[in-house]
């Protein structure tokens, strides 16, 4: 607990690391509730999201929390305005980073006004020019850009010219050049601080709607309005909100007081002249709020409106704007659609009465595309992540209808994604879906950096596979959720966003903006921007869960976010012509080349190339007056970032009604795609690479078995049956062997395959070893004049080779290549083969070092050439095309005549027409051709999903779902699956139960792990438990048969002693004065239990300690174990044992009898008299006592008696020294002269007659 007025708070020494699965709490009072405190961060380093540091306005966690800081971002300042400031580290199970250093002040008004104001009752009068809560605030900035005619300052405020807006009218609407940053307005006289909100630009009114959010401590509901005509804050009623101004008036009685005791020249600092009469100027004051809010918004009826709520999603139509979804503020989740006019003023709940209903959301995208809205992914109520897609057509009578878009191809579970972004993409009339959170396995989730397009007149999903390189470029992003992303010009501008990678980085809020070319597909250098002050973001920490629009076509408008502490900053940033231009205006990219000033902008710009020769950027189409080649950036287009024929040409092609994409890459023809069959790639229409399926593929250029030329799809219906890729088909079965069921199918290029084991966790119970099978399967395609001879290797395994009807068998222990000839009567051109090897493996952790097993198939024309293996010219995938008989889509792929149709669960043939063969009422769907397309047992993150195909069980204490029939003891029917984790409604019930829950302690809610980053950001779950039982194998089961399980759940009840109790976080000892010991743990703070503790104890004026344990009087209670000989003392926390007088030892062990006075002169004489023996001439019962004989004799009769001179004295008092002697008998040291003149006196006399003297000295007197 600090008191100080200034201080510093660090979690531990500098250059070490906090401690791991831990807490630290640090309580700042000062000596008013009046008062101000500051924390000023001065280094932080946690794990972003899981390590927090929690500031509290208060002193306890029900206190108002100011911010919750994780990460290596330095966060901003924090002020407490209640006199007291609770700080709280709190550490999970995961690695620890080196910590946090920050420096705290108390101060009678916030920041002592900045230097720009006077402290007056604990509120700060803000000087000339200033205003704000510290007066830190300039009331017109720039001067309102008065010089260039933008504004005029009037009253402490900018009022703007037509076309310009923001606090110092710098957004000017007709910006021809761009790429500046312009600050609207602060949290402070802006927006109410918020995230998770939603904010929409609506051309008709010029006016940017925020809804909704979350401030750290409560969900909002009000509906606020940035007006871009007056740059003003308004309520949905259009009334600007009050207590927005940086400044209020001041009191009369504060300007008579402060006159009083202010500087003389407080007129001149204030800039008021002494012609001016004094109560006609403006003198304004910062309102000292408290941390709730008065009044903001106009009074009004109550009418219709959302319940306030966090997480949902809106955009835009013609009257105004809708959202749907949420979180509400019970906890629950929203389905409702609801709509507000901009000119009529009014909220409307909308579709309901549509006979579907989209599930509750939240962490969804709503996005329109014409007429029609699009709701996209999100996280439901049981916390599963959605990849379902509705559509509805808001109606005027409002009959509309919502719609669940049925997908034709692309794989759903791979778009299970929350926290994302979706845009529409007019060119190709597709949704864009980048980034978010995705569905992992059941007990993680994982930041994804993918981008996902789904064509909308195809209903097709694939993923867009731009190029990623090892070492990435800054420009391109990493993995992110909780960001912005809009379509500016050809360009999908991505903004902030929580970006963590475990260990590595610990970017938690990104303030970054990123550039992807929808026409070239490639992340684009910064530099294309241009380098300017003003072009740089103009906040250090970056943020998510903010909110973005487009104004204009060109502006990108940013409102509030997340960053440790919550922000109400709105943002606008214009880009400069290369990237967009205003809404209405013609965009030709490569006509304004020419306005990059240098190599660095030019070549960024993939529009764009470099003339060299003239030091001139030219449009990347139009550089024939360049008389060197231009240097250009890499622009690819869309074509080789489509993996899969459908993809290719789906995707592929330019939307025929959509608007016109003015691009460089559309003028190369890198928009229109192809499908190369034989080198399974996309390439754009026009690429004269070489012919396909030839150029680079064949070892020895030579046409395949296929013929002369390679097959080019043109056409996605085409896909189902001309995409018959060359290779051999590879099965792979992993333990326990199910031949129905393969685990891995692939096509491969060679007769070469590796049989690498699955690291794959092992039940309690299970055996860790087991077989594993690999196949080739398929047809060698040899030229008929064929003579070369075959080879076989086999490397660890044991294998059976069929070719055509001749079966052969070969065991290895280690590589070994066997020599055989072909079928003498196999003379065709497509001979069947079947290589089938199996190996015993060890499973799990045991499968660390084992060696890999490896078949391979190869030719040699004679023996002096190497054998080489066959490549993808002479093979050809197994196909049989019985497709009934393979009853789950990985065994239907096994056979390349066969393709598996989602719609009835059911392998058909490839032959057949997919509008027909896989078709349910009129509903059709793409044939899935590629293995990588099925639904893995895997890919289900929950029991209920995972058992409901019949072809997975549920591994409960992995929390996995796996092939049926891998573990005796799994879940294999919805009845056996354990409890979801959302029902649980306790506790025990959360964590005792079978399932890998996770309890949060804060919010008293269980939750499966996978949920986390999505469901508590903002440190919104501050502490939380989790099951610790291991996963063990059989072998290692055995010393836990008779292991008791540990308590997991926390109860501050089950300490029993203080010290344990305070380590445990929100816990506090309720003791009995008298005796501290006797007492309970509670939950509390360091204001007080939650409890009474009088009535826990059942005893009146019981106390309460939290910060640390009370004293406790060992002594006095007898709880310490000193020697019985021994007086206990007691001290702050301890207690310390002397033995008593008389008797020695350390106090505990042993006190030993001796003298009872301490001899100062003399010795114990111990046993039986224990007195003390005195030197010569002390006396006295302690040997304290001087004779006065000058210690030359006792005196037992009397002090100054001297019973008899010794050491050659005489005298009364043994003063004098004898006849004979010399030296001086009164004094301790003693001196003597040499009596001696004729003394030898050689080096070794005089030191032999040295030490005599010194061992003599003691005798002062000596004879002579």
């Amino acid at each position: 607990v600090f008191t100080n007025s200034w201080g510093v708070i660090t979690d531990g020494p500098v250059d070490s690391n906090y401690t791991q699965d831990s807490h630290c709490e640090w309580l700042i009072k000062a000596n008013g509730t009046n008062k101000f405190i500051t924390l000023s961060f001065r280094s932080m380093g946690t794990e972003c999201s899981y390590d927090y540091v929690f500031v509290y306005d208060g002193g306890s966690f029900k206190s108002p929390l100011l911010g919750s800081f994780s990460g290596k971002t330095e966060p901003q300042q924090v002020i407490a305005k209640s006199g007291y400031m609770l700080i709280l580290l709190y550490s999970d199970t995961n690695y620890v980073l080196d910590g946090f250093r920050a420096e705290f002040s108390i101060t009678d008004c916030p920041n002592n006004c900045s230097d720009n104001g006077y402290c007056n009752n604990n509120r700060c009068i803000c000087g000339n020019e200033w205003g704000g809560f510290d007066c830190s605030k300039r009331l017109c900035p720039d001067n309102c850009g008065k010089h260039e005619g933008r504004g005029d300052c009037i009253n402490g405020k900018c009022i703007c010219r037509q076309r310009c807006s923001g606090q110092s009218c710098s957004l000017y609407e007709f910006d021809l050049e761009g790429n500046k940053w312009h600050w609207l307005s602060y949290s402070e006289n802006g927006l109410t601080p918020r995230a998770a909100h939603s904010a929409i630009y609506v051309e008709a009114t010029d006016a940017l709607y925020v809804f909704g959010g979350y401030n750290l401590n409560e969900i909002l509901g009000q509906l606020e309005v940035y007006n871009f005509q007056n740059s003003t804050w308004t309520d949905e009623f259009g009334k600007e909100l009050p207590g927005r101004n940086l400044l209020k008036r001041v009191e009369p009685s504060a300007i008579a007081r402060l006159m009083k005791s202010a500087d003389p020249k407080w007129q001149d600092n204030w800039g008021m002249s002494k012609r001016k009469s004094f109560f006609n100027s403006l003198l304004f004051l910062n309102e000292n709020t408290t941390i709730r809010r008065r009044q903001r918004h106009s009074q009004k009826p109550e009418m219709l409106k959302p319940a306030a709520r966090f997480g949902h999603a809106g955009c835009e139509i013609d009257d105004g704007f809708v959202i749907f979804g949420g979180k509400l503020d019970n906890g629950s989740l929203s389905n409702e659609l609801w709509l507000f006019n901009v000119h009529i003023k009014k909220w409307e709940l909308r579709a309901v009465l549509s006979d579907l209903q989209p599930p509750p959301l939240t962490r969804h995208t709503l996005t329109k595309v014409g007429d029609m809205l699009y709701l996209f992914g999100g996280s439901t109520a049981d916390g599963e992540f959605s990849s379902r897609l509705y559509s509805i057509t808001l109606k005027s009578d409002g009959t509309e209808q919502w719609q669940k878009v049925r997908t034709r191809g692309g794989k759903e579970l791979d778009v299970r994604i929350v926290a994302h972004t979706t845009v529409y993409h007019s060119a190709t009339n597709s949704l864009l879906v980048y980034g978010g959170i995705v569905a992992g396995v059941a007990r993680f989730s994982k930041l994804s950096d993918r981008m996902y397009a789904f064509q909308l007149d195809q209903r097709h999903w694939t993923e867009i596979h731009y190029t990623r390189e090892i070492l990435r470029d800054r420009y391109v992003p990493r993995e992110r959720a909780f960001h912005s992303a809009n379509i500016l010009g050809n360009y999908l501008v991505v903004f902030g966003g929580y970006s963590h990678r475990h260990n590595k980085e610990e970017i938690c809020y990104d303030n970054q903006m990123y550039l992807y070319h929808l026409g070239c597909h490639v992340w684009v250098n910064p530099e294309i921007l241009g380098k300017t002050n003003d072009s740089i973001y103009p906040k250090q920490q970056g943020v998510f869960a903010h909110a973005s629009s487009v104004r204009k076509g060109n502006t990108l408008i940013l409102a509030g976010g997340y960053h440790g502490n919550i922000n109400g900053d709105l943002l606008a940033y214009i880009v400069p012509p290369m990237i967009a231009v205003r809404t209405g205006e013609h965009y030709d990219p490569e006509s304004v080349c020419g306005r990059h000033r240098n190599y660095a902008e030019c070549s960024a710009d993939p529009e764009c190339g470099w003339c060299s020769a003239d030091a001139i950027c030219y449009g990347r189409t139009v550089g024939a007056n360049c008389t060197t080649n231009l240097q250009t950036t890499r622009c690819l287009g869309v074509c080789p970032a489509l993996l899969d024929c459908k993809s290719c040409l789906i995707h592929g092609l330019p939307h025929a009604d959509g608007k016109p994409f003015v691009s460089a890459a559309y003028k190369l023809g890198l928009a229109e795609c192809t499908w190369c069959v034989q080198n399974a790639r996309c390439n754009h229409k026009d690429d004269n690479f070489g012919f396909c399926g030839l150029r680079e593929d064949s070892s020895k250029r030579m046409h395949g078995w296929w013929g002369a030329k390679g097959t080019e799809v043109v056409k996605p219906e085409l896909c189902r049956e001309l995409d018959q890729r060359p290779g051999l088909t590879y099965i792979r079965y992993f333990h326990p062997v199910n031949m129905t069921q393969p685990d891995v199918v692939d096509i491969i290029n060679a007769t070469s395959a590796d049989m690498t084991t699955p690291n794959t966790p092992v039940l309690r119970n299970e055996s860790p070893n087991g077989t594993m099978v690999g196949r080739l399967l398929g047809f060698l395609r040899p030229p008929l004049e064929w003579e070369e001879e075959l080879n076989v290797c086999v490397s660890y395994c044991n294998t059976t080779l069929r070719i055509g009807d001749d079966i052969s068998t070969f065991n290895a222990q280690q590589k070994n290549c066997h020599s055989m000839k072909w079928p003498e009567d196999e003379k065709s051109n497509r001979i069947p083969i079947d290589f089938q090897a199996w190996k015993t493996v060890n499973i799990g952790a045991y499968n660390a070092h084992q060696l890999v097993s490896s078949i391979q198939l190869k030719h040699k024309e004679n023996e002096r050439e190497p054998a080489k293996v066959f490549r993808f010219e002479y093979l050809e995938p197994y196909s049989n095309g019985s497709c009934s008989q393979y009853k789950n889509c990985k065994y239907c792929l096994t056979d390349s005549l066969c393709g598996w149709c989602d719609l009835t669960n059911s392998c058909v043939s490839r032959l057949d027409t997919e509008n027909i063969s896989c078709s349910v009422d009129g509903d059709w769907r793409y044939l899935t051709s590629q293995p990588s397309d099925c639904s893995n047992c895997s890919n289900f993150i929950s029991c209920e999903s995972c058992t409901e195909m019949g072809l997975c069980e549920w591994w409960v204490e992995e929390a996995r779902c796996a092939r049926i029939g891998t573990a005796s003891e799994a879940v294999r029917t919805l009845d056996q699956c354990p409890t979801s984790c959302y029902k649980r409604p306790d506790c025990s019930s959360c964590l005792q139960q079978r399932g890998r829950c996770v309890w949060c302690e804060a919010t008293q809610q269980c939750f499966s792990f996978s949920v986390y980053t999505s469901e508590y950001q903002f440190g919104m779950c501050r502490e939380w438990l989790d099951q610790a039982f291991p996963l063990v194998t059989n072998q290692e089961n055995n010393f836990l048969q008779n292991t008791k399980t540990q308590e997991q759940c926390k109860s501050c009840s089950h300490y029993t002693n203080c010290t344990t109790c305070l380590s445990s976080l929100s816990c506090g000892w309720c003791y009995n004065s008298s005796n501290p010991i006797t007492g309970m743990c509670v939950q509390g703070d360091f204001n007080e239990p939650h409890m009474n503790c009088s009535n826990a104890l059942n005893i009146p004026n019981a106390r309460w300690a939290y910060a640390q344990c009370p004293d406790v009087d060992e002594c006095g209670l007898g709880l310490h174990d000193c020697h019985p000989e021994a007086i206990c003392t007691n001290t702050d926390g301890s207690f310390s044992c002397h033995c008593k007088r008389g008797f020695i030892g350390d106090g505990r062990a042993t006190c030993t009898r001796t003298c009872y006075n301490i001899c100062e002169h003399g010795t114990c004489q111990g046993e039986p008299d224990y007195l003390c023996k005195c030197d010569l001439g002390w006396t006295g019962d302690d040997c304290s006592i001087n004779c006065g004989c000058n210690n030359h004799s006792n005196c037992p009769n009397e002090v100054g008696v001297c019973d008899e001179c010794q050491n050659w004295t005489e005298g009364e008092y043994c003063e004098r020294c004898k006849s004979g002697s010399f030296g001086n008998a009164t004094t301790e040291q003693g001196n003597y002269k040499r009596r001696d003149d004729n003394f030898n006196k050689s080096t070794q006399s005089i030191s032999i007659y040295d030490n005599i003297f010194k061992y003599h000295q003691a005798l002062h007197c000596r004879l002579s």
